[in-house]
């Protein structure tokens, strides 16, 4: 009688899950709060001394971007509420280099994440503010392989403006996008933003069509839901244009509705040239981290190894036969390798995980590591 040994089983993750990082009028300062719908977001982070006003903030976008979100079919999220208020903020505080809090806390969540921070133009009145937030959250997404950051180009930028702006960021990453140009939500109370970054929009659209289609779609050619207009209208040899730069469009086409149109990341490496690509890396990496959070318990010996390769191999195999991997067969398709790392601090497992994420002539290598017991 043959025997087949039990493993623990990896689970898909969903990679639309987005954590937003900005202002509220109520709420826990410097700790991520996770919602499931606008109600929940309403009564998380609206001023107890006014609810009935609810989460939004004078010159703030947080809250708009999370309805944005609901509104195109994002599913949960996390909310990181930073101190002070639009254009007298500190920008330190909303990074949180020094604090820890911030942006810092998106490293401490578990699982593939979509990170945006709609208030990045709002922190202070110098513009360059907002392009080192921007910078800094690509960058702490670039860290993560099951990261993805959302990026808004400046508001009421020509084309021209634009490119320039993509040069002065200085990001050349798969785990950023960029969208352009601003919407406007429509009617809102007097004094709360009328044009706002479409960045919580975008990642409720990218949920939305994961839900629908899988993680392997390019995001793009979709109806942008809770945007009456846009600030201005790109053309469309504009729009290849900044296409080609790396920089998606919204444009009110077809039926005068606004769509979005592009699925370009900021990486010139081919293969992760367009999001989708990014996002199955994100998608299997977290996966995989999660599903072997277990060997932490452990001192990583060559059994529990083993056991672990046994696991990602028939996650990863799954992951081809679905078609996110590409190969004849599995063994084209990807690779799986395991170590013990000892540096001071830590000793650590390490998986090389080798994906054909574009074709099968080069595996991409991806890198996570779990910490084992001491």
């Amino acid at each position: 009688m043959l025997e087949y040994e039990r493993v623990p089983a990896i689970d898909p993750l969903s990679a639309s899950e987005t954590a937003f990082v900005g202002f509220a009028a109520g709420g826990p300062l410097d700790r991520p709060v996770r919602v499931s719908s606008l109600d929940e977001f309403s009564a998380a982070f609206s001023d107890p001394d006014h609810p009935r006003a609810g989460p939004l903030v004078r010159g703030g976008m947080l809250g708009h971007a999370v309805r944005g979100f609901f509104e195109n079919g994002g599913g949960a999220c996390w909310v990181i509420r930073t101190p002070g208020t639009p254009g007298e903020s500190d920008e330190a505080a909303h990074v949180g280099i020094a604090s820890g809090g911030g942006m810092q806390l998106l490293a401490r969540l578990d699982g593939p994440l979509v990170v945006v921070a709609p208030d990045a133009y709002g922190i202070g009145p110098d513009p360059a503010i907002a392009d080192r937030v921007q910078a800094a959250l690509g960058h702490l997404a670039d860290a993560s392989a099951d990261r993805i950051a959302i990026l808004a180009a400046p508001m009421g930028a020509t084309t021209q403006d634009v490119l320039q702006w993509r040069a002065r960021l200085g990001l050349d990453s798969p785990a950023a996008a960029v969208f352009h140009p601003w919407i406007s939500p429509g009617d809102g109370p007097a004094g709360l933003r009328r044009t706002i970054t479409p960045v919580g929009h975008v990642a409720g659209v990218w949920a939305r069509l994961e839900r629908r289609h899988g993680v392997g779609r390019a995001p793009t050619a979709s109806r942008l839901a809770g945007a009456a207009s846009l600030q201005g209208e790109v053309a469309r040899d504009e729009q290849q244009q900044l296409q080609r730069n790396g920089i998606n469009v919204l444009r009110a086409w077809p039926e005068e509705t606004v769509h979005v149109w592009g699925a370009r990341s900021l990486s010139s490496d081919q293969d992760f040239r367009y999001v989708h690509h990014r996002r199955i890396v994100a998608h299997l990496a977290g996966s995989v981290l999660r599903g072997t959070a277990w060997v932490g318990a452990t001192d990583g010996d060559e059994d529990v190894q083993r056991r672990v390769r046994l696991a990602v191999v028939d996650f990863l195999g799954r992951a081809w036969r679905d078609g996110l991997l590409h190969g004849a067969a599995a063994e084209q398709a990807f690779q799986v390798e395991t170590e013990v790392v000892q540096d001071r601090r830590r000793r650590a497992l390490v998986l090389t995980l080798g994906l054909a994420i574009r074709h099968s002539a080069e595996l991409r290598r991806v890198r996570v590591a779990q910490p084992l017991a001491q």
